[in-house]
């Protein structure tokens, strides 16, 4: 008896140790919905299809066959190159230069490998072809300062906000990482670029209000939520079951003790 309460009360004690080690929240996105973007002169527009199109969505119907690329600005639209690009993707991922031809995108839900460092930072885009992708190991350097979500890995900084903007101006793209790391972009070629270049001096606000000048239809904007999944819930009552057979376990040693 004493040797099969030993062995789960070590079970019970290892489950403890690695409970904490797994996020207790998960990401309730919104789903994913087609949107578009026009150009600053109002003759191009870059479209994003979806799988989906939810209820809500004020948008054409005839838009439903056309496919992620951009298009000259026309009844119908009329496309100049498509874009392929992987993934669940949202308005709120892209910078945009002002003709759209360039473009990056910093995926929200980027967690997409078993080891946080493989997962995608930043992907840049030029006339339809991938120029650069940079992982979040090529950009940070010491993984206990990404903060992970069961959709997210968070790699850019918790105490700098916004901690990534973007100037329409030169086309550069600055962020700071986790590591409190400040980077300059240029989203034109997809390359990195010294904190002295003459482009960076004449960004001289941290705020761009970038994409002011792009136009948008209207769509439902809700902010991702933070609950608790089903899996979640049950790791955390496996933890509280846990809690309450070393309880049981350590009051039945010590009645047993006393009785020899």
């Amino acid at each position: 008896m004493r040797r099969l309460s030993n062995i789960i009360l070590i079970l019970c004690i290892t489950l403890l140790l690695v409970l904490p080690t797994i996020s207790s929240y998960a990401d309730d996105w919104p789903v994913p919905h087609p949107f578009y973007l026009t150009s600053e002169d109002q003759s191009k527009l870059f479209f994003f299809q979806t799988h989906e199109w939810p209820d809500g969505i004020e948008l054409d119907e005839s838009m439903r066959d056309l496919v992620t690329g951009l298009y000259y600005n026309t009844n119908p639209p009329e496309l100049i190159y498509p874009v392929e690009i992987g993934g669940p993707f949202r308005e709120e991922d892209f910078f945009f230069s002002h003709d759209l031809h360039y473009f990056v995108w910093r995926p929200s839900e980027n967690l997409r490998y078993p080891s946080v460092e493989e997962s995608i930072a930043l992907r840049f885009y030029g006339y339809g072809e991938l120029l650069a992708e940079y992982l979040i190991m090529d950009l940070v350097s010491d993984m206990d300062t990404v903060r992970q979500s069961t959709t997210m890995a968070m790699w850019l900084s918790q105490d700098h906000h916004p901690s990534i903007e973007f100037d329409s101006t030169t086309n550069l793209l600055r962020f700071i990482t986790s590591e409190n790391e400040e980077y300059w972009f240029d989203i034109t070629t997809g390359t990195e670029i010294g904190i002295d270049s003459p482009d960076v001096g004449r960004c001289s606000e941290w705020d761009y209000d970038y994409n002011d000048y792009l136009s948008e239809p209207d769509i439902p904007t809700d902010e991702p939520s933070r609950t608790l999944s089903l899996a979640h819930i049950l790791l955390i009552s496996v933890g509280v079951f846990a809690v309450a057979m070393i309880i049981v376990l350590s009051i039945m040693l010590v009645v047993g003790g006393k009785k020899h």
